[in-house]
């Protein structure tokens, strides 16, 4: 072997070989499992019971009370529902309180275009009479007559105040389902 090539193997052999560097990143050491958080409250059983039970009683009151509204639409039959005509007033749906047979009944006066001058004068008259009248003031649409409204059981009472207003046009109508009012006068043009 030649001294030059011994040499050179003897160089390359001498230099050092890269080491290859791998970084590390310090890492926690992985649980098996999640770590299972502390015990306090209810038992999970309990808390399922829990819900169930309000669960039961929201379905029991639901049930109530849709019992009792078909109850309340049973009791007033379709064809006892007025329908008022193009110049008829709607009736209020509210309850109400009906008068004592040995008092007059309440009346509520409505200006429906006749004016607060006919009003007045009409609710005095029938504060005379010793009806409980209450001036209402304008009411939301104007009548070509004058309508009296009354629940069941106070005709007398509502052609007794129809009498005391010779000079209009007055149709009487029933209230089939209770109403905020016993008597309601719709004061009208005419």
């Amino acid at each position: 072997m030649d001294f030059s090539a011994r040499r050179r193997s003897i160089e390359t052999s001498a230099q050092p070989t890269p080491k290859r560097v791998v970084a590390t990143v310090p890492t926690a050491p992985m649980p098996s499992r999640p770590p299972r958080a502390a015990k306090s409250g209810l038992p999970a059983w309990l808390s399922w019971v829990l819900i169930a039970a309000l669960l039961l009683v929201a379905a029991f009151a639901a049930y109530q009370y849709f019992k009792a509204a078909s109850v309340s639409q049973q009791a007033v039959p379709a064809t006892a529902i007025a329908t008022p005509k193009a110049d008829e007033p709607a009736v209020p749906a509210t309850n109400s309180l009906v008068a004592t047979k040995n008092s007059l009944p309440s009346v509520q006066v409505y200006d429906s275009g006749a004016g607060p001058d006919a009003v007045t004068k009409l609710v005095s008259n029938l504060k005379g009479l010793g009806y409980a009248t209450e001036n209402k003031d304008k009411s939301q649409f104007t009548y070509s007559k004058t309508y009296i409204w009354y629940i069941t059981g106070l005709l007398g009472e509502a052609q007794k105040i129809q009498s005391t207003m010779s000079d209009r046009t007055v149709e009487l109508k029933e209230s089939k389902s209770a109403g905020s009012f016993e008597i309601m006068v719709l004061l009208g043009t005419k």
